[in-house]
């Protein structure tokens, strides 16, 4: 009985190896083409190429057929792919790093070697809800997490080496950064409002800087921390939508952006990244983008638009920068998309000397097109042919709109990068305005009525109930939350609840039915003060 079964195996892996011999049959997955995707979309002259998507560990390996057979099907370990990644960081190695709070795991990827490993999911310290992270010069790790309330540090090999937040010393740790000098290490601690900062040698904690509140130097749930080129440390104040600019001792040095839909405006920042150039990325939820601004905090050009497709985001998440790449966290995605410049991004250009209002119309998302060379600049852009994808990364392509357009500031293209010496110079654009100390109020809004936005996913799969958060200022217990679609009810959707936390928090339970059809709604909110509250996009999927 034994001898029969054996005989039957060897049978089967004869006959598969047989079968991978055929073309193509041995090969890895065929390299998907995304050179069709640059910012800005033409007729202005591209700088800026989404590279590659990463979608986990098993595609980053790329097995063969062959090998998949023998191992019994395709890859489907615990983390072969990502659940919710939320932070990228690259090492000096320039390895890929990636947190996946839904997991609790750090993912290293080599895509020099099509190596993949995973840290942190096991020993005295797991992870357990990792969210943003920093790598120091000496190859350190250092990683915070919100469920066990502090930060980790890993060394090259994956080794726990020292763990920074007693207890009570962190409330909710979304970030961590490490000083210029590497002597000190500064959490962003959400919840309670402020920045920790502890000592790196002993993880004792020093001090703390900020406190609650929408001033100088105060902070309304920060979320990211980073240092620039001049050892300035940029924190995004998330609910006060803008990134703040402190001393390393937290004293005020300036700020940039503020709640709006113009130029260099934020509704959800999320985390901020500098370059060895002095740039500053900044991405933003709510605008699916991330936004790229010069030494001098002057905007430059953004990258990204909200929904599916390639260079598109259901949320931007993290940002790291390493040489003329840079990676980005499609967290609802479950995806990590990686984008390089064309240009050399450290020559000089011309500043603009014009100023103009902000504009609040949306921007071009960077849609499928041929490239310049390919394509006259006064035609409509082409449809790129067909390239082989993974299964889901061709259904989002498939869903994408070939020139969607997101909310978001408006696309002025690169100015300080400048264009290839044998290309026409770029088409000149207005520059962003003048930036103004506080949050700025967008567009046609009516005192007194708060601006909103989601803070909990803004997607669920039908049937079932979800909790949404939803933040602003000046919110009030009478709001009466609403869903629509098309203006009028949703049948299969229902509030089950709504509950005021307090001015600045709101909180709705809804649920979705099962003869709900798929699609986007809208939630909004009747303000008994009246005036418009701009609502909040909700996806209905199956």
């Amino acid at each position: 009985m034994r001898s029969t079964s054996l005989r039957r195996r060897v049978a089967r892996a004869g006959v598969l190896f047989l079968a991978s011999l055929a073309p193509g049959c041995a090969s890895a997955p065929a390299k998907i083409a995304y050179d069709q995707y640059v910012w800005p979309p033409p007729p202005d002259l591209p700088r800026i190429q989404l590279e590659d998507v990463v979608l986990g560990r098993a595609d980053t390996q790329a097995k063969s057929r062959f090998q998949r057979a023998l191992l019994g099907s395709s890859p489907q370990g615990p983390f072969d792919w990502f659940k919710r990644p939320f932070a990228v960081a690259y090492d000096a190695q320039g390895r890929l790093l990636v947190t996946d709070s839904g997991l609790g795991a750090l993912f290293r990827f080599d895509r020099a070697a099509r190596k993949a490993d995973v840290l942190g999911t096991a020993g005295a310290v797991a992870l357990r809800t990792p969210l943003g992270l920093d790598v120091a010069r000496d190859g350190r790790i250092y990683v915070a997490d919100v469920g066990i309330r502090k930060v980790v540090a890993f060394d090259p090999d994956g080794k726990v080496r020292a763990v920074y937040g007693r207890e009570g010393e962190l409330q909710n740790p979304t970030d961590a950064a490490v000083s210029p000098d590497g002597r000190s290490l500064y959490v962003a601690d959400s919840k309670a409002h402020r920045v920790a900062v502890f000592d790196i040698a002993t993880a004792r904690q020093l001090r703390t800087i900020g406190r609650r509140g929408q001033g100088d130097g105060e902070f309304n749930f920060p979320s990211a921390v980073a240092f620039d080129s001049s050892g300035n440390l940029l924190v995004v104040d998330q609910v006060n939508a803008r990134v703040q600019v402190l001393t390393e001792e937290g004293g005020f040095l300036d700020q940039l952006g503020g709640l709006g839909v113009g130029y260099a405006n934020f509704v959800r920042p999320k985390d901020v990244a500098v370059d060895e150039a002095g740039l500053v990325y900044v991405t933003d939820a709510a605008f699916g983008n991330v936004q790229i601004f010069d030494a001098d905090l002057q905007l430059l050009t953004f990258v990204g638009s909200g929904g599916e497709g390639p260079g598109q985001f259901q949320i931007a998440s993290g940002v790291a920068v390493h040489g003329d790449r840079f990676a980005m966290v499609d967290q609802l995605g479950r995806r990590v998309q990686l984008f390089r410049y064309l240009v050399p991004k450290t020559a000089p250009s011309p500043k603009p000397t014009t100023t103009t209002a902000a504009v609040s119309a949306p921007p071009r998302a960077a849609a499928p097109v041929a490239t310049p060379a390919a394509t006259p600049a006064a035609t409509p852009a082409a449809t790129p042919a067909a390239t082989p994808q993974r299964p889901r990364e061709a259904e989002a392509s498939a869903k994408a709109p070939p020139a969607a357009r997101a909310p978001g500031p408006a696309a002025p293209p690169a100015s300080s990068i400048p264009p290839a010496s044998s290309a026409p110079p770029a088409r000149p654009v207005p520059p962003s305005p003048p930036r103004a100390p506080g949050p700025a109020a967008p567009a046609a809004r009516v005192p007194g009525v708060p601006i909103l936005t989601a803070v909990s996913p803004s997607q669920v799969r039908a049937p079932g109930t979800f909790d949404l958060e939803v933040r602003g200022s000046g919110l009030r217990p009478d709001l009466q939350a609403r869903v629509t679609r098309g203006g009028v009810g949703v049948a299969g959707v229902t509030l089950e609840r709504q509950r005021f936390m307090d001015s600045t928090s709101f909180r709705v339970t809804i649920r979705i039915e099962r003869r709900v059809s798929p699609g986007a709604c809208d939630l909004g909110f009747d303000d008994p003060r009246g005036g418009n509250i701009a609502p909040l996009r909700l996806t209905v999927a199956w």
